[in-house]
């Protein structure tokens, strides 16, 4: 009688000869060549999206606009910079997100600063506008 090892390894065996026959089938003269495996080159889930042709762009986008959410944080005072989030910056409009209503009124009232100042920062905007987020 075969031990439990010894029978795994003969199925193990008996479908890789079902695979090749299989490829054979469909006229392969030998196994393709799969593509190598990374190992030991961890990257984060940002990276991984930057190297995608689809993903790149919006997550480039995404950091463009946290950067310049980080700039507002000299201009408006923390409880308000608290409830702010930033949306994203397309054709030269940049969306704020804002949490509840009452907090979107006061931040509308500080537009005209906010622009000036990412204006002189570098920033590409000419619009900012502000949308209260739905839960």
């Amino acid at each position: 009688m075969n031990s439990p090892a010894a029978q795994a390894a003969d199925e193990a065996v008996a479908a890789r000869q079902r695979a090749l026959a299989e490829l054979r089938a469909l006229g392969y003269a030998q196994v393709p060549k799969a593509t190598p495996v990374l190992r030991g080159r961890a990257m984060s889930v940002t990276q991984a999206a930057l190297g995608s042709g689809v993903l790149g762009p919006l997550v480039r986008q995404a950091q463009s606009a946290q950067a310049c959410l980080a700039e507002l944080r000299s201009v408006l005072p923390a409880s308000l910079l608290g409830q702010v989030q930033s949306g994203p910056i397309q054709e030269g409009v940049w969306t704020l997100l804002v949490g509840h209503s009452a907090a979107a009124a006061k931040i509308r009232q500080w537009v005209p600063a906010l622009q000036a100042h990412v204006r002189t920062r570098g920033w590409p905007v000419q619009r900012i506008e502000v949308k209260v987020q739905k839960p």
